[in-house]
């Protein structure tokens, strides 16, 4: 390993050693701080409005000019974005009412959505295509165009106000593999959650390069689409048809 790598592994412990505090904490403290992470993401959003000043609407035009074919395509090239909504089968059973909740996980889907459509436009308003396909970090390039008196670049505050909104994603996700697995081995809590993060830790020692990272994204990207689009539909009518053999007999 080179000194990038060990920057990586550094780096990673400081942020599992965060996120493990949570997680073993139990679930109520994960939602909190997916709670908090909604007012962090409303100045960040506000922070967006900035690049309208530069803004070319008509690269929103022509409407519809693609394909269907054109368009689940790009819907595929964009499930790394859209998934973590299949980790509610796995904290469902701690939601006190989850009949009475349903209505809020339909709120938070449309939400979401509409935020996806606002980043989307005006990203689409501020680059056109050729620079969106050589621009690699395009939110951060946003930011940059940004000048406060009390603040020179704000893409600092930017990334480290991004965090705090990843931050929740990476508590989720955590409770969740800590969670399934102590659902499947019988270990002591602690000792596998300390484990997981060792393993976590030691593999982003080997993920430290743009290549390396975008690799990492495609392999995701394609697994999650499978999952999202086989697995859970194909568990759903599995799960229809073996009730309905029991209710049967």
């Amino acid at each position: 390993m080179d000194i990038s790598s060990f920057k990586s592994i550094f780096f990673s412990l400081i942020l599992l050693l965060v996120i493990s505090y949570f997680v073993i904490k139990g679930f109520r403290v994960v939602t909190g701080i997916c709670f908090l992470s909604i007012l962090y993401m409303l100045p960040i959003l506000l922070s967006m409005l900035f690049p309208l000043e530069f803004a070319h609407y008509s690269n929103l035009f022509p409407i519809m000019d693609h394909s269907y074919k054109d368009i689940l395509l790009s819907s595929k090239e964009v499930t790394l974005s859209m998934v973590g909504f299949e980790s509610l089968l796995l904290f469902y059973p701690f939601i006190k009412n989850p009949e009475r909740s349903a209505k809020w996980a339909h709120l938070a889907i449309i939400f979401t959505t509409i935020i996806y459509v606002y980043v989307a436009i005006i990203t689409f308003t501020f680059y056109n295509q050729e620079q969106l396909q050589h621009t690699l970090w395009s939110t951060v390039v946003l930011w940059q165009i940004i000048e406060l008196p009390v603040l020179e670049r704000f893409e600092h505050l930017g990334l480290s106000a991004w965090l705090l909104i990843v931050l929740p994603n990476l508590c989720v996700i955590l409770w969740g593999v800590h969670h399934g697995i102590s659902q499947l081995v019988t270990i002591n809590k602690k000792i596998l959650l300390i484990a997981i993060i060792f393993i976590i830790a030691i593999v982003s020692g080997f993920i430290n390069k743009r290549t390396s990272i975008e690799q990492l994204s495609n392999l995701v990207s394609e697994i999650s689409f499978y999952i999202v689009y086989g697995y859970i539909p194909f568990l759903f009518l599995a799960q229809k048809i073996i009730y309905r053999l029991k209710r049967d007999n």
